[in-house]
Parts: structure tokens; sequence; C-alpha cells
């Protein structure tokens, strides 16, 4: 237990020659460098119980992925942990992995003073420590701020200092014991890469936070997710959330004011993850967008999943905000958003506790005609369409103009009249829809690179595709409470992203889609398939149907209807079963294969749509179930319909409870049968090898067809 002063010539921290003496620091000392002290350059396993440069003027190198650890059972000098200096110079190997921990079991308060100096990761783990700043904290962008254990006061010794200090982020998580004292301190979280920005959460943390100031400022460009999680039940006393892209708040927590500040960019958002609690906002609730074109989102962020916001007793400033899903506590009072500044209401909106919500009474805009830009106002009848408004395109276009839909929440219901061909293209990343479509032909559809087209209803509405041959571009379909209907035949020409909801295909309609990602990730707000009518996926190569997070998140009523494929290309085309109870699928012949991939449940054995031979395989090692009662008897002409396992040597399991299977002009191989049914193969049939549970071949009986 000593003090330690580098000396005049200085060097690396772990050679003697540094130190006055001959001695390296270690845990027990405390270090000075002084007006007098060289350069020092801190190397691996440097310790001190505390570090005193107020006074140095020469250059501390503290190198990349290096790490001083300050700190052990007693307190530094004169309650010091840390005291930069305004004359000396403290060189970064790297913003981020130069970095200091502050440890130790010392009980009294100690402070750090940075001396306006930019520092590296800063890590505060010590049982029964206590910190606090006296001086402003500043770090580079992607440099992490962590409290894990132990007591930090951000605002001096007495938490009355109002400092201003910049962090990357800043996180203090976990089960130890800690205390986060935040004052009236001011912290300004930079990160700008997808980060969460203020992650306080865990166990056995007390926090005080109601005076300070939380900011969310990333220089980030882009839709790009910063987020700000809080303890249960904790008070903060303003949170400022800047720049471009989506901000996230998670928990059930409050805030004196609130403020989301946009950009010109197209994508900022404001996202609750509330998860069944509530956001309360006690003063001042204020949303801004930057300008009428670049509006501002509150939503959840899990897609139909409503968020709870109280804004009992706050003021409100929205501006040139939409709103979806979020369910409104204004204390049993009514809630009167036609007087903010052209407030969208997207649906799924509603009062908690009594009161009456209220937005701007809809209207419908009509399209004046010719080319244009969706946010010009000039081109309808009173104002650019909000999310709620009706719009009606019933011109007569001439020379094919495009349309550009450059607004995120275009409108509620469409209708497209008139005649003359006309082009509508998604120029931004999103833009939703979130009533009745009804099409025309002669109508096109067109994405810029990234961009989607989405259908966002919270009622129940109508696809009408109205002689429109196809509908191109990427979709994305968000269907909140009721379904959505397609009311006649049709085509959409690409990849559907199904993320929740219900689709119907009544009986005698066709819907053609290029594939399906059902991307729900939520069992009570799954994706849901009703078929009636005909599903058919039309691409030649790739996956046509797949759940990514999982077959428990997307379901098929089925009510009749058939899943066909399409195409006749050579290629592999997959369906990714996923342990999802399927439809009838009926396959278009071609020399091509069909794989059904992770297992699931079919009615009955995949046909030919019409006669042909058709190549099926199922993974090796997955089961499929057939689940169709009674027999099921399939007869192909001559045309064989192989199906084998995916990988050859390895079997795949095909299981049906009771009846018959019986097939003719069939091609198995390393299939194995079993459940109780019996499972037979017809005379012009060819075990080839590595099945079981199979007899034949045998004399075939008459093909009894899937419906038509």
């Amino acid at each position: 237990m000593a003090t330690i002063t580098a000396s005049s010539t200085g060097g690396n921290w772990s050679d003697t020659a540094a130190w006055t003496g001959g001695v390296v620091p270690t845990a027990a000392d405390d270090v000075v460098l002084n007006a007098a002290s060289g350069p020092i350059t801190i190397t691996t396993l440097a310790f001190c119980r505390s570090l005193d440069a107020s006074l140095y003027a020469n250059t501390l190198t503290h190198p990349a992925s290096i790490t001083l650890t300050i700190g052990d059972a007693t307190a530094g000098a004169n309650n010091n942990a840390l005291r930069f200096g305004a004359s000396m110079t403290y060189t970064l190997g790297d913003p981020a992995t130069s970095a200091l921990l502050f440890q130790g079991t010392a009980s009294t308060q100690q402070t750090i003073d940075w001396g306006g100096k930019t520092v590296g990761n800063v890590s505060h783990s010590g049982v029964g420590a206590s910190w606090a700043y006296i001086s402003a904290l500043t770090q580079n962008a992607t440099a992490s701020h962590t409290h894990t254990v132990g007591t930090l006061n951000w605002a001096g010794t007495a938490g009355a200092t109002a400092l201003s200090h910049t962090v990357g982020t800043h996180t203090c998580t976990g089960s130890s014991v800690r205390t986060a004292n935040y004052g009236n301190a001011t912290i300004t979280a930079i990160r700008s890469t997808t980060a969460t920005h203020f992650n306080i959460t865990g166990t056995n943390l007390t926090f005080n936070g109601s005076s300070a100031t939380f900011i969310s400022s990333p220089s980030s460009t882009g839709r790009v997710t910063y987020q700000v999680t809080l303890p249960t039940a904790s008070n903060l006393g303003t949170l400022i959330l800047n720049g471009e892209g989506e901000r996230g708040m998670n928990g059930t927590w409050s805030v004196g004011t609130l403020t989301r500040n946009g950009t010109a960019n197209y994508y900022d958002q404001l996202n609750l993850d509330i998860n069944g609690g509530v956001l309360t906002v006690t003063n001042a609730l204020n949303i801004i967008a930057a300008n009428a074109d670049s509006r501002i989102t509150i939503w959840p962020s899990s897609t139909a999943v409503k968020s709870r916001l109280r804004v009992a007793g706050a003021t409100l400033n929205l501006q040139h905000v939409d709103i979806q899903d979020v369910v409104f506590d204004n204390g049993g009072n009514n809630l009167d958003l036609s007087t903010q500044t052209l407030v969208g209401d997207a649906g799924g909106n509603s009062m908690y506790g009594g009161g009456a919500l209220t937005f701007l009474a809809a209207t419908t805009q009509s399209w004046a005609g010719g080319v244009g830009s969706w946010n010009d106002s000039s081109k309808w009848t009173s104002r650019v369409p909000l999310v709620h408004d009706n719009v009606v395109i019933n011109s007569t276009f001439s020379g094919s103009p495009t349309i550009t839909a450059n607004r995120k929440w275009l409108c509620r219901n469409i209708t497209v009249g008139g005649s003359g061909a006309f082009t509508l293209t998604s120029a931004i990343y999103e833009n939703y829809i979130t009533g009745n479509m009804f099409w025309r032909s002669g109508v096109s559809f067109s994405n810029n690179a990234s961009c989607v087209w989405c259908v966002s209803p919270r009622t129940n509405v109508n696809w009408t595709f109205n002689g429109v041959s196809t509908v191109l571009g990427t979709w994305n379909f968000q269907i909140g409470d009721g379904a959505l209907t397609f009311a006649d035949s049709g085509n959409i020409g690409a990849v559907l992203a199904y993320r929740t909801g219900e689709m119907k295909i009544p009986s005698g309609v066709t819907v053609g889609i290029d594939s399906i990602t059902s991307n729900a990730n939520r069992t009570d707000k799954p994706s849901i398939f009703s078929l009636a009518g005909v599903l058919q996926l039309r691409s030649g190569s790739g996956t046509l149907f797949s759940s990514p997070s999982g077959g428990q998140y997307t379901k098929f009523n089925d009510y009749g209807g058939r899943i066909e494929i399409t195409s006749t290309a050579s290629g592999t085309r997959t369906v990714a079963m996923s342990g999802i109870a399927f439809p009838d699928v009926q396959i278009a012949p071609s020399t091509g294969t069909v794989a059904f991939t992770g297992g699931g449940s079919l009615p009955r054995l995949p046909i030919p749509k019409t006669p042909g031979s058709i190549n099926v395989t199922f993974a090796a090692g997955t089961a499929t179930t057939l689940t169709s009662p009674g027999n099921d008897l399939m007869y192909n002409g001559s045309n064989v319909v192989s199906i084998k396992s995916a990988t050859a040597g390895s079997a795949a399991t095909i299981s049906k409870a009771g009846g018959r299977v019986q097939a003719d002009y069939v091609s198995l191989q390393d299939i194995a049968a079993t459940g109780g049914a019996v499972f037979s193969a017809g005379a012009n049939s060819t075990l080839v090898s590595g099945n079981s549970g199979w007899t034949g071949p045998a004399a075939a009986q008459a093909w009894i067809p899937q419906a038509a």
C-alpha cells in the first residue's frame, strides 16, 4: 500500500523504470502522474487503487484491447478514484477497447474527474463500492458504459450537479446489488448502429432518475433501430429521441416528458414495446415530425399487439403523426386528437378506462390525373390523404404515367376506376394501405429498390383484382383484427411476406403468389390462411413457402381448398413444412422436384395437378402425417409419380393412423410407411430401395382424385 509516482523518463506501465522507486503499481497503490512525469503507456495487467493525473502535462497512451483496472478494498487517496487533468493528453488506441474498469469494495464514495477527456469503454463492477462523477463523461459512439455492481452517482457527489455526459451506450443490467443515481444529469447516447441506447433492467437495482434526462441521438441514416429499456415501475424525468429511423421503448415505466423529434427520413417511428404493460407520460408528450411529408409513426413493434399509453394530465403536441394499435389511457376522459396537427388513424386504436378517442374526420380524396407524387397536395381534392382517408383514382390516363407513392401511410380504402394505363410505384421502404382495395385492368405496380407494399387493415377488408393481370412487387400483409378476403381471382407476382392475421380465399377464387414467407412470431397473432379456394405458388425456383420463426406461428384453415404448385421449371422448389398442417397440394407435371422439408401434415400425398409425372422428396429423418379419414387411392395413368427421401439411403417417414393408402405408377425410394394404415403400391409401381411398411406391387385400383 503506497503512493507511486511516474518517473520523469516515463515508459510502459509494466516497466520498473517508469516509476520512481522502481516499483510497478499494484491494485493497492495510489498512482500519481505529476507535472514532472514522462509519457506513460498502459500495458497488460495494469492496476492501481487510484490514478491522479490532475497536474499531468504529458501523454498517457492507452492501447487497444488493454484495460486499466482501478480500485481495491480501500478508497483511493483523498477519496479519488480517477482524476484526469486539462493539460494532459490521453491517447486511445481504440475508441472502445481502450477500457477503464472500476472495481473494488470500498464503500466510501470516490470521485471520478474525466478532465474533459474522451475515454473508451467504462465499466463499474465493485460489490459495495461507490463512485461519483464530478465532471462530464465523454465517449465515442462505439464505446460502451456498463454498471453492474455498486453505487454510481452521475450528477456529482450530492446528485445536484447538472452534468451533461455523452456515451456510446449505457447498460445497467444483471442481478447484483447496484444503485444508479442519475440526479439531474443529462446522458446522451450516440451509438450509430442498431443498439439499445439505454438498457437499465434486472433485479436488485435501485433506479433514481426522476430528475434526469436521457437522450438517444445517433447520427445514422435510414431505417436503423435504437431501444430504450428501463426498470419496471421506474420514473424518468425526460426522454428525448432524436435522429433518423426507429426508436423503441421497452417495459412498463413512466417518464415526465417524452419527445420524439423527427427528421426528413420517411422511416421515423416511435415503437411502444410494452408487452401487456403501460407506458405513462405525466407531463408532456411531444411527437414532432420534421415536415408534413416525413411523418412519424407511433405503434407497437409487434404487429397487431396493442400497447397502452397513459397520457392523463399530460399536454400533447403531436405534429404529422400516424398512430396504429395504441390504447390510450386518459384517466377516463375524452382524448381529442383532431386538434393536433394532421394526426392519422391507422386503425386498431382505442381508449382504456373510458372516454372517446377522436381523430380528424375522414375525407375522400380524388387524384387529379396524370403523373405525380402522392405527397403533392395539388394532386388531391383538398389535402394529401391521411391514413384514414379514402382515395379514388378515377382519371382518364394517357401515356402510361407514374404515380409515385412517397408517403408511408397512403390511405384506408383505395378505389381505382377511370380508364387508361398507369403505374403505381412504391418509392419508400414501406407503403401502407389499411382498408379495401379495388383495382382494375390497366394498373401496373412497381417497387423501387428495397421498397414494399404493405396491407395493414384492422377490420374486415376486401381485395378486388377486377381484371388487373398481375399485382407486381413485394407485398407485406400485416393484418390485425378482422381478415383480408380476396373477392376475385388474380395474381400477386412476387414475394408475399405474411406477418400476422387472416387471409381468406373463398370457393371459386384462385390467387397466385410467387412465394410466401410467413414471418409471424407470436402464437397469439399467427398468420392464418383460410382456404376454400385455390392458393397457387408460382415461382420456378427457391423456397415457395416458409415459416422462419417456426410452424407454431402459421395455420391453415382447410375449408376444402388446396395449394397448387404451378411452375413447370426443371429446378428444385422447396416447401418448408415446419410442422404445419397443410391442405391438399397439387403439383404441375414437370421434370423438376418439389422438396418438402421439416415435417408436418397433409390430408394425403401430393398429386399431379393434371395427368403427368411429378417428382416429390421429403427430408430424411422427418415425418409427414396424412390426416384424411378413410382410404387414399391414387392412379395417374401411365405417368409416374416419384416419391423419395431427399437423401439416398436415409429414410423419410410417411404416417397415417388408419385406412389404406394405395397408389399406382409410383416410384418409391427410402420412404418408411408407418402409423397403422395399409400402404400398398400398384402393379405398375416401382419400389426402388430403402422402403419399409409398403406392400406390393399389387393389382391397381381406379384412381380417385382429389377434388378439383
